[in-house]
């Protein structure tokens, strides 16, 4: 996706700070379900955010042309945000923020039907 040679610092990065937080999450356990959730919420968040900043012009975070750190150093830092919301108990605010939205949502939807 990102034409990286085999021996990338980046690449090696990347994979380091995947294992890490990989082998944090096994080690915790069932809480460590939630590390995932929250790294998944994270990087689907950071996915949308970057593919609207660069519609919008920001070209130097796209993947195929930009400054490929910067876009690292993104994902890194709205997924960590997550990941820290979603490994203590400030998981329930936004849940409790999130869940009657997505109510709203199928309420409405079966309602129309």
């Amino acid at each position: 996706m990102w034409h990286l040679e085999h021996n990338s610092l980046l690449r090696k990065l990347v994979g380091w700070e995947i294992g890490l937080i990989g082998a944090w999450a096994a080690y915790k356990g069932l809480d460590g379900m939630n590390i995932f959730a929250g790294l998944l919420l994270g990087f689907w968040f950071t996915y949308n955010i970057q593919h609207v900043l660069v519609h919008l012009g920001a070209h130097f975070l796209c993947t195929t042309g930009g400054n490929q750190w910067l876009v690292v150093l993104m994902y890194t830092l709205f997924s960590g945000g997550f990941l820290y919301m979603f490994n203590g108990e400030a998981h329930k605010k936004l849940l409790a923020l999130i869940c009657p939205l997505i109510g709203g949502i199928l309420v409405a939807s079966a309602t129309a039907y």
